[in-house]
């Protein structure tokens, strides 16, 4: 609950700085989670092919052990595009209904516990 306030000072050159607005900020409030690695998870070998992606991609999973298993998509925002569960170790993406642009996956375990990783990229 902590509160921070900020501001910052750009400068260019030898001009003068430009003063951004002050910020405030609550510990807990309005973040962005970012995935943390898990060092006890499983790491898999993870290959996109294509890569960049037009149409469909396939993923493949090598050194993924047994279990229940999600594909989670995000954009470039953060927001989740796709989740999906994983039942084999390949996965083909359909990529038709993506704008263009750089998306980032995660393969997680029952626990929510990252057992691979990775970006495509979008370009048609």
């Amino acid at each position: 609950g902590t509160v921070i306030h900020n501001t910052a000072s750009i400068y260019f050159d030898f001009n003068s700085p430009i003063h951004t607005n002050k910020t405030r900020h609550q510990i807990g409030r309005n973040f962005i989670t970012v995935a943390i690695s898990d060092p006890e998870a499983p790491l898999t070998n993870v290959r996109v092919f294509p890569n960049p992606v037009t149409e469909t991609a396939l993923l493949t999973f090598e050194g993924l052990p047994e279990g229940t298993y999600r594909f989670v998509l995000l954009d470039a925002l953060g927001q989740t595009r796709l989740d999906a569960p994983l039942n084999r170790n390949t996965y083909t993406l359909q990529g038709e209904e993506l704008a263009n642009g750089v998306y980032f996956f995660q393969i997680l375990d029952d626990k929510g516990r990252s057992a691979g990783a990775g970006k495509v990229l979008m370009q048609r």
